[in-house]
């Protein structure tokens, strides 16, 4: 099975930052002493700026979003850290940039020949001493890792070796409809493996010296932990609650939101709501059954995925383990993608029957767990009508005794409203990610920007200006302060 391993192709990510010709002379230094650091020094003027993101920019709150992938670091020891992985390389003669949602990446390289690929997160990707030790756990081929700031660099890093092979999400288009069957059934037997594998609990793999309290380890195989861990689904569910409270701020604030996004006090009163929900749920043998734990990949798509460059249908790795970024499926030949449906699904039935099962089970039932730990980002309405159509289908699905979750008729059409806002807002997101061709987030790469933010503004007035002359009073306030909320 393969391993995750790096290759020049990095998740997410379709642009390199600059050119080749403008990256050739970077750390090209005749010195070929190892102590002389004028050879890993870089001009300040070069695009590829190591410390800021520059591959792309955001249409909401753009300044804000690539402060928080500002990165602090010394690149000039990272670049010697990456020659002293290497034997017979002295220095780095370039480099190329990378950027996804959660990390950047550069892959020096070398005057030996030789690439290797260096990574360290961004402060938006949680625990970052957590992250990195738990990524590096699911790899081999690392050559050099840190997962404590407090060292020569100043960040955490991961340094792998260079990988060939070449981006799914690239060989995709030019594939046969015969080989993309065949490269989807590799994918379903390489996850087949992975499932097999006894899990014991809830939570991340971790090397055995991980930084956690010792309290918060499971012992997994020799060097590794699961932690921190919920050995019960009770308790996995305690935290997936926990994790929603823990995101609702204190107060409103000063900015009055649009209702169905919900006041402080809605949301947790949702909460404690689907809290008694949930621990009903889990007491199901329909949620049973397919409760165990699992080892998956986190967000499996075609960028994740590494080819071989001769023959795409041979997988050669599997990246980015610790993402969660969503990657939407274009379905430009519905039959291909039906025959790849079903032969993932075939595998999966015939290897890993609780995998499927629970891939097949009714979505209704996984509502009030997929929304309950981030109702506070997904609005009020969106978890609520989670939790309506639960109640409503309570019995049809199975579930015993009664659902702890009623509203009364005024209740639900109020709720109608706010859920039918929700849905516009949702659709014009659509609207505007589909007509700039940008990411769900608002991302677009950085050579569209003046392009996309030009669009937006010329799309973004006439719908504000149609709502304000359609909406209530209490929405009036809000709209009009969009347009200057949103910018950079």
């Amino acid at each position: 099975m393969p391993r995750a391993r790096y290759s020049e192709h990095v998740p997410i990510l379709e642009d390199e930052s600059t050119s080749d010709s403008e990256t050739d002379s970077l750390f090209d230094n005749e010195a070929d002493s190892e102590t002389d650091t004028d050879q890993y020094s870089v001009p300040a003027e070069v695009a590829t700026d190591p410390y800021n993101y520059t591959t792309g920019h955001w249409l909401n709150r753009d300044l804000l979003q690539r402060e928080a992938r500002y990165v602090k670091f010394d690149f000039p020891a990272l670049c010697k850290k990456a020659v002293d992985t290497c034997s017979g390389a002295t220095k780095v003669i370039r480099y190329k940039k990378k950027e996804g949602g959660f990390n950047r990446v550069f892959i020096p390289y070398l005057d030996n020949g030789e690439r290797v690929v260096a990574r360290g997160p961004f402060r938006i990707a949680g625990p970052r001493r957590l992250v990195t030790n738990s990524e590096v756990a699911t790899m081999t081929y690392v050559l050099d890792w840190s997962d404590d700031d407090n060292n020569s660099i100043g960040t955490e890093y991961i340094i792998m070796e260079h990988v060939p092979g070449a981006q799914l999400h690239d060989k995709w288009p030019s594939m046969s409809p015969h080989q993309h069957m065949l490269c989807v059934k590799r994918v379903a037997f390489i996850v087949t493996e992975m499932a097999k594998l006894p899990f014991p609990a809830y939570g991340s793999l971790y090397f055995a010296n991980a930084p956690i309290d010792p309290k918060s380890k499971l012992e997994f195989a020799e060097g590794f932990c699961i932690g921190p861990h919920w050995t019960e689904l009770p308790s996995y569910c305690s935290g997936l609650i926990d994790a929603g409270f823990s995101r609702i701020p204190k107060s409103n604030g000063s900015v009055e939101e649009l209702p169905y996004r919900g006041s402080v006090q809605e949301h947790l009163h949702l909460l404690n709501i689907s809290e008694k929900v949930v621990r009903k749920l889990i007491k199901a043998p329909i949620i049973q059954q397919v409760a165990s734990p699992t080892l998956l990949h986190p967000d499996l798509h075609k960028r994740n995925i590494y080819v071989s460059e001769e023959d795409p249908s041979c997988v050669t790795a599997i990246t980015d383990w610790q993402s969660t970024k969503e990657e939407a499926a274009r379905k430009r030949h519905e039959k291909d993608v039906w025959t790849c449906r079903q032969t993932f699904e075939v595998v999966i039935k015939g290897y890993i029957p609780k995998l499927h099962n629970a891939r097949a089970m009714d979505q209704t039932l996984l509502g009030p767990f997929c929304y309950c730990d981030a109702s506070w980002r997904d609005s009020a309405a969106a978890l609520r009508q989670e939790l309506i159509e639960v109640s409503q289908r309570w019995t049809e699905l199975g579930l015993p005794g009664s659902c702890p979750f009623q509203l009364k008729l005024e209740e639900l059409a109020e709720h109608a409203k706010q859920y039918e806002d929700f849905e516009s807002a949702q659709q014009s997101k659509m609207f505007l990610k589909r007509a700039l061709d940008a990411d769900s987030d608002g991302w677009v790469p950085a050579e569209n920007w003046e392009t996309a933010k030009q669009g937006h503004e010329i799309m973004c007035l006439p719908t504000l200006s149609s709502l304000l002359s359609a909406a209530p009073s209490h929405w009036i306030t809000h709209l009009r302060s969009f347009s200057t909320n949103n910018q950079p």
